[in-house]
């Protein structure tokens, strides 16, 4: 394969537009983001970030890859990058082409992110729950057909239907006390609740920031005030949708805040992964 400008493999995307990529990377983390250690997930995910301009394709070196990481954590070496690479390889989510230059010798590599397949993975889920979820009841005994009473059974269908909807304080702990607090103003429902949330946390991922965790309460508050406001203009069909992109825009811009902070060159980073060494 020859060495070429980023717009040239975009036959080798897999993904019809960015959200669709994302959602897939989502998917694999949530499978395997432990697989990786915490050096080499930071490297993954700043890849990923050189695969947004053509959906799921990178034509960044190494090097620059890994002079990209270089943050206020100290950054991550390249046998670091090369192990991620060799990781993800394994687990079927990314391809790895060599390019040659026209004089010959090799240049940049070409990196395809292929779809997460969940096939297996549910197919495991499913035989889990038939095994341990839905365990096969013995027939009631003589003295156990004789305690049955029509309305406890009634009584306890009842109850599973109230249950259906809790309120805010059957909130997992794991949602910050603030954001709970603001939300069920508007949704007083735990489980719409955590769902923002989550979108909050995996937005915080895709943009290595998780372990900031005021700057990413802060950002949380603001984005679902920002949803609020929009949503009392106007009618929003995909609430949830809506908001992680709010979030998804302030902690990219705070990512490139950061950079610019350390003195990042964009111009050089532009050269190496867009175009031909």
């Amino acid at each position: 394969m020859r060495a070429g400008m980023i717009e040239e493999f975009s036959h080798l995307s897999q993904f019809k537009n960015l959200k669709d990529f994302n959602n897939n990377v989502e998917m694999f983390l949530a499978e395997h983001k432990n697989d990786f250690t915490k050096g080499e997930y930071i490297a993954f995910m700043r890849l990923t970030k050189f695969a947004a301009r053509v959906y799921g394709v990178a034509n960044c070196k190494i090097a620059t890859l890994v002079s990209s990481c270089h943050d206020k954590l100290g950054g991550i070496s390249r046998s670091t990058a090369e192990r991620m690479i060799r990781k993800a390889k394994k687990l079927g989510i990314l391809t790895v082409h060599n390019t040659t230059r026209k004089k010959g010798g090799f240049a940049h590599n070409v990196f395809i992110f292929n779809r997460f397949d969940v096939s297996k993975n549910d197919k495991l889920t499913d035989r889990q729950n038939a095994q341990t979820l839905t365990p096969v009841k013995d027939e009631p005994t003589k003295s156990e057909q004789e305690t049955i009473h029509p309305l406890k059974t009634n009584n306890n269908k009842n109850i599973n239907k109230r249950n259906e909807t809790l309120d805010h304080t059957f909130t997992s702990d794991r949602v910050p006390f603030a954001f709970t607090n603001l939300v069920k103003c508007f949704f007083d429902d735990a489980k719409k609740i955590e769902a923002y949330w989550n979108r909050v946390q995996i937005a915080a991922y895709r943009n290595n920031i998780e372990t900031r965790t005021d700057d990413v309460l802060d950002i949380a508050i603001d984005s679902f005030k920002q949803l609020i406001g929009k949503m009392k203009r106007s009618r929003v069909r995909d609430t949830l949708g809506y908001f992680y992109g709010i979030l998804d825009k302030k902690m990219t811009d705070l990512y490139f805040e950061d950079l610019l902070d350390l003195g990042f060159n964009f111009k050089e980073l532009q050269e190496d992964c867009w175009l031909s060494s």
